[in-house]
């Protein structure tokens, strides 16, 4: 994900908390729909400065805001002392070194804050001694049972009072771990679409791709070009006989497309020759 919005998300984001339309949104301004279209397209064009001073007044935000220059909307102006931040901290937000987007939705996150609860307790050791206490209590236990005759220290009794002795640093990592993860997933999911993430698709093609040929019920040279326009995604039914021809002509001058027969001079196609 960038590390900070793009225009483009900026502008969409302000009219998607509006519940607008382009078109709706084309009656508020005086701009086109296509126009405000292109300005929150991938494809980026400049904004006029006409345009730029309209979206700006109605959804009343600073230039500053909408161009990058800040990438604060509501508060702007807010003084360092009142985020509470250290030196070391603020130095490492002004570095440029880390992502200060994806930390800023880690942190606006609904279970942020029981992640920050549940780390508090864990360095403020605050259910340490209870779970000292309670171990202590089980290892008394397996131990007075070992006492006994013809204990079997691996039996499942002695092994459940074994196992239930639990760390705070086993407890609290698993728990802290889960919050990391339920908020990483969330953000993960609201960023599949974004043009820097990594695109997955390509290998679940490259299968379809030769399932396909596999499957198809077909001459050797049907089958390749099926598999090659599956991964263009391109429907092979709806290729014309000259498509087809003209089709197999190209990939016949590739090294790889090896062709078990002569297509010299045929017009159409069997079952499709």
């Amino acid at each position: 994900m960038n590390s900070k919005l793009t225009i483009q998300e900026k502008l969409q984001d302000l009219r998607k908390s509006r519940h607008l339309t382009l078109k709706q949104l084309e009656e508020q301004v005086g701009i086109s729909s296509s126009t405000l279209g292109e300005y929150e397209n991938n494809d980026y064009k400049d904004i006029s400065s006409h345009s730029l001073e309209v979206l700006c007044r109605y959804y009343e935000v600073s230039a500053d805001y909408l161009l990058g220059i800040s990438e604060n909307n509501v508060e702007a102006n807010t003084p360092f002392e009142e985020l509470h931040l250290t030196d070391d901290a603020i130095a490492v937000l002004k570095s440029g070194k880390i992502n200060t987007r994806l930390l800023s939705e880690i942190i606006s996150h609904p279970s942020f804050r029981k992640m920050m609860i549940d780390s508090e307790i864990y360095v403020d050791r605050i259910v340490s001694g209870k779970l000292h206490d309670l171990n202590v209590m089980l290892e008394a236990l397996r131990q007075t049972k070992l006492l006994e005759e013809n204990v079997d220290p691996e039996d499942i009794v002695m092994q459940t009072l074994k196992v239930a002795q639990i760390s705070d640093d086993d407890f609290f990592g698993s728990a802290i771990s889960k919050d990391l993860m339920e908020i990483l997933s969330s953000i993960r999911e609201g960023h599949v679409t974004d043009p820097t993430t990594a695109d997955t698709t390509g290998a679940d093609m490259v299968r379809e791709a030769l399932d396909l040929a596999d499957n198809f019920k077909g001459s050797h040279e049907e089958k390749m070009v099926a598999a090659y326009l599956k991964n263009l995604q391109i429907d092979y039914n709806t290729l014309t006989n000259e498509e087809f021809v003209t089709q197999i002509n190209i990939l016949r001058k590739s090294k790889y497309f090896k062709s078990p027969f002569n297509m010299r001079g045929k017009g159409r196609r069997g079952k499709y020759f």
